[in-house]
């Protein structure tokens, strides 16, 4: 099973809002981080993670099935992309979701580790909407 697909125009749109939205989040996020703890993953990991996961995240939402309405993302398929991609940056959801508290915590940092995504999200998007 491949984890990159086709991907169309429409998926690549929401490959932005789903990476917009991870950043309205992470701004407004108020969760209580020990700053002693400064253990995250490193800033070009966590941005090849979070484009990975944004990349399921849409593709999980157009992927036909006929027991969901067209749009709605399918729970199996989605845990089944997300260990693929946990499994392919060899580390646990566990750690994933500690890097992210973190980066919650750093509003800067995390704004600009989303912002960097964008560029690559927009290529792709402009390149499948020419095929």
């Amino acid at each position: 099973m491949t984890l990159y697909p086709v991907l169309s125009y429409t998926m690549l749109n929401r490959v932005m809002a789903f990476l917009l939205l991870c950043g309205i989040a992470g701004m407004a996020s108020c969760t209580y981080f020990d700053k002693s703890k400064d253990n995250h993953l490193p800033r070009e990991k966590m941005r090849s993670i979070l484009l990975d996961l944004s990349i399921a995240e849409s593709y999980s939402a157009i992927v036909k099935d006929t027991t969901r309405k067209p749009g709605v993302k399918s729970p199996d398929s989605l845990a089944a992309y997300y260990k693929i991609i946990f499994d392919k940056h060899h580390m646990t959801k566990g750690t994933f979701d500690s890097s992210l508290a973190w980066y919650k915590q750093h509003p800067t940092e995390f704004d600009s580790l989303l912002t960097s995504i964008i560029p690559t999200a927009t290529r792709w998007r402009d390149s499948a909407a020419k095929k």
